[in-house]
Parts: C-alpha cells; structure tokens; sequence
C-alpha cells in the first residue's frame, strides 16, 4: 500500500487495484473453498442432518447409500461429483495459468 502513494490514489483506488492484480489469487482460494465444502461428509451430517429434499447433499447421499448397499447408486453419484471436482480443478488450472501469463514477476 505504501507504494501508491506516490501515484495519489485514494483508498478506493488502491483496494480496486489490490483486487485487480489479485483476481487470480482470490479465484482460486474461492474455488478451493468450494472443493473443500464439497468433500466435507462428517461436517455435513453433523451440522444439517440427512434430511431428504431439505438438507442431504451428494456427499452424505453417498455415504448414505453405500451403507445401505446400493452400490451402484453411490458410484454413480460418485462419479457425478468427481466430475465437478475435476471440472473446478480445471477451471482454477485455467485461471491460474492465465494469472501467470499477465504477472509481473
């Protein structure tokens, strides 16, 4: 921040352009927040329960099944979400790769 001032930004301008070259960063922490809420079972049943149609995610909707023996379901459910965890993990290769090219370091 010390570094603006010698351009005469204001606060405003300075948060706006520590946003901008960070853009990447933050994107990717989103992202990896994301993932991470996605994985969370335990967390989840504790919290919300298991109940149908209100609080039963595909993580505990997995788990739930494979307990009850339907495999099948809980693989295909399974690849389901594997799918968007790549996806995601794609989409922040992507961005950080993109963030490379237009650094300054």
């Amino acid at each position: 921040m010390l570094n603006f001032s010698i351009f005469g930004l204001t606060l405003y301008e300075k948060i706006k352009t520590m946003l901008w070259d960070g853009r990447y960063s933050l994107l990717t922490a989103v992202m990896a927040g994301l993932g991470r809420a996605l994985s969370e079972v335990g967390a989840v049943l504790i919290v919300g329960g298991n109940i149908n149609h209100y609080t039963r995610t595909m993580t505990t909707t997995i788990a739930m099944e494979t307990s009850k023996g339907d495999i099948s379901r809980a693989i295909s459910l399974g690849i389901i979400l594997l799918i968007i965890a790549l996806g995601l993990n794609l989409i922040i290769h992507i961005y950080q790769t993109k963030g490379k090219k237009h650094s300054y370091v």
